[in-house]
C-alpha cells in the first residue's frame, strides 16, 4: 500500500497546478466520489496517480495505487466535511499569505509575472481567485488535523514495545559513517578582485549618470540573469545569501544598492518590486577571473581550522556553520549517517582511512557545477552493518513508531467521523474495497 502520509505531501504538491488549470482541461469526465457537498473527479485521481507512479519510476498505474491515491483524497474531503461541521474558521489573513506564497512560486519557476500570465492565460488577480477556495479548504483541513493530532507524542516505554513487537521484522541497516564536512572555495588574488571592483564601480558610474541599469546588465552580467535584464524573481528573507540580501532590503523601488561584495563576486542590485517580505531585484554580477585563484591559502585555512579542532580550541560543527559554503552549513556542516554502499569511490577511501571521531586532511573536491574547492571530512561515528536495534537506532525506531501512532489515531478518528458524514464512493477499479 502506498504510504498515506506521502501521498498527503503530493496532494498539496499539486493543489496549485490543477486549482489553475483544472477549468482549461476538457477531458471526458465522471465524479467517483461524493463526500457530503463535496465531489471527487476521475481526472483528479488520474493526476496524481500518474504523477506519483512518474515520480517513482513506475511503468504504469495499478489499480492498488489508484486505489490508495482515491482513498487519500475521500480522507482529505471527510476532515474538510468535519471541519465544516466543527465550524472551523480560518482568518483571511492566513489565506492571502498562502496566496501571496503560491503566487511568488509560480513566479519564481516561471520567472516573471508576464510568464505566469502567459503561461495560464489569466491574470494574477484570477490565478488568486481560483485558488482561493482550494487554499481555504487546505487550511481547514490542516487546522483541524492539529488540532486532533498536533498533541501527539511517543513515550521511550512506547517504544520499547513497538521495537517488541515488530522485532522479527526490523530491517538490516547497511554499513554506515556519521560525517560532517567544511568545504570552501579558494579566494582569488588581490589583483583579480582590484580588477573585478574597477569594473562594477565604472558600471555603477554610467548607471548614475543615466545608463539604464537593465541595458548594462544585460550588456556585462555574468550569470545567467544578464539575458533578461538581470532580474532575478520573487524571494523571501532567508533565500538569498546575507550580504546581498541585507543590502536588497535596504532599497526602495527604482533604487540601486552600492557594490556589495558576496561568495559570488560584486554586485550592483536594483529593487524593482516590494510585497511585503517579499521583494523583486535586478542585479549586475562581476566576478573576479577565476584563473587567478589562491589555492595554497584555501589548503592553509583548512589546516589552521582542522589543528583548532584538534586541539580544542574550536568546534567543527562551529566553524562549518560560520564558513562552510555548502547547504550543509547551517547543519554544523552535517551530512548524515550516510550508508558506506552511496559514498563515491573517493568518499569511501577518505571514510576507511579515518578512525571514528578523526578529521582528515585538506582536499580538492570538485562541485556538480564544477567549481573546484577544497574540504576537511570529520567522522564523527561508524556503523557496522547490523538489524535496527533500539540501543544504535533509537530515534529511527521513535519515528517510526510515532508515525504508527499518529495513523492508528487517524484511521481510529476517521471511523468517528464518518458516522455524520455522507459517502459514496461511485467507482473504482475492480470493485477493490475503499476501507
Amino acid at each position: 500500500m502506498v504510504r498515506s502520509g506521502f501521498l498527503s505531501v503530493l496532494l498539496t504538491l499539486l493543489t496549485c497546478q490543477v486549482a489553475v488549470s483544472q477549468e482549461t482541461r476538457q477531458p471526458i469526465d465522471r465524479v467517483v466520489a461524493v463526500i457530503n457537498d463535496e465531489i471527487i473527479l476521475q481526472s483528479e485521481v488520474d493526476m496524481q496517480a500518474q504523477y506519483f507512479a512518474y515520480s517513482n519510476r513506475m511503468y504504469s498505474v495499478s489499480n492498488e495505487l489508484w486505489n490508495d491515491v482515491l482513498k487519500n483524497l475521500v480522507s482529505s474531503k471527510i476532515l474538510l466535511a468535519k471541519a465544516k461541521l466543527d465550524s472551523i474558521r480560518v482568518p483571511a489573513a492566513q489565506i492571502d499569505a498562502e496566496l501571496d506564497q503560491r503566487i511568488d512560486y509560480l513566479i519564481s519557476r516561471l520567472g516573471s509575472e508576464t510568464a505566469v500570465r502567459d503561461y495560464y492565460g489569466k491574470s494574477i488577480l484570477q490565478i488568486r481567485n481560483e485558488l482561493r477556495e482550494s487554499v481555504q479548504k487546505e487550511r481547514m483541513v490542516n487546522t483541524i488535523k492539529q488540532k486532533e493530532f498536533g498533541s501527539l507524542t511517543i513515550t521511550r516505554p512506547e517504544v520499547e514495545d513497538f521495537y517488541r513487537q515488530h522485532l522479527d521484522s526490523m530491517p538490516i541497516i547497511p554499513a554506515s559513517a556519521e560525517l560532517y564536512q567544511i568545504f570552501i572555495l579558494p579566494d582569488q588574488t588581490d589583483e583579480a578582485k582590484q580588477k573585478a571592483v574597477a569594473k562594477i564601480t565604472a558600471i555603477r558610474d554610467s548607471i548614475r549618470s543615466g545608463v539604464a541599469f537593465a541595458d548594462l546588465a544585460r550588456r556585462h552580467g555574468e550569470d545567467g540573469t544578464a539575458a533578461r535584464g538581470g532580474e532575478l524573481g520573487f524571494f523571501k528573507r532567508g533565500e538569498l545569501v546575507p550580504e546581498f540580501e541585507e543590502a536588497a532590503y535596504k532599497l526602495e523601488p527604482g533604487e540601486m544598492s552600492d557594490v556589495v561584495e558576496t561568495e559570488f563576486g560584486y554586485h550592483l542590485i536594483q529593487m524593482i518590486e516590494r510585497r511585503g517580505e517579499t521583494i523583486n531585484t535586478r542585479h549586475i554580477l562581476i566576478r573576479a577571473d577565476r584563473a587567478s585563484l589562491d589555492h595554497e591559502a584555501a589548503v592553509k585555512k583548512l589546516a589552521d581550522w582542522r589543528e583548532a579542532i584538534l586541539a580544542g580550541k574550536e568546534t567543527f560543527q562551529n566553524l562549518a556553520t560560520i564558513h562552510s559554503k555548502d547547504e550543509f552549513s547551517r547543519k554544523g556542516g552535517f551530512l548524515g549517517k550516510i550508508p558506506l554502499t552511496e559514498l563515491t569511490p573517493a568518499q569511501q577511501a577518505i571514510v576507511n582511512s579515518l578512525e571514528p571521531g578523526s578529521i582528515s586532511q585538506p582536499a580538492q573536491i570538485s562541485t556538480e557545477s564544477g567549481q573546484v574547492g577544497y574540504h576537511i571530512v570529520w567522522v564523527k561515528s561508524k556503523l557496522p552493518e547490523h538489524r535496527m536495534n533500539l540501543e544504535l537506532d533509537f530515534d529511527e525506531l521513535s519515528s517510526i513508531a510515532l508515525e504508527k501512532k499518529r495513523n492508528d489515531a487517524f484511521e481510529a478518528w476517521m471511523e468517528k467521523a464518518k458516522s455524520g458524514i455522507f459517502i459514496e464512493v461511485k467507482y473504482q477499479p475492480e470493485a477493490a474495497e475503499l476501507e
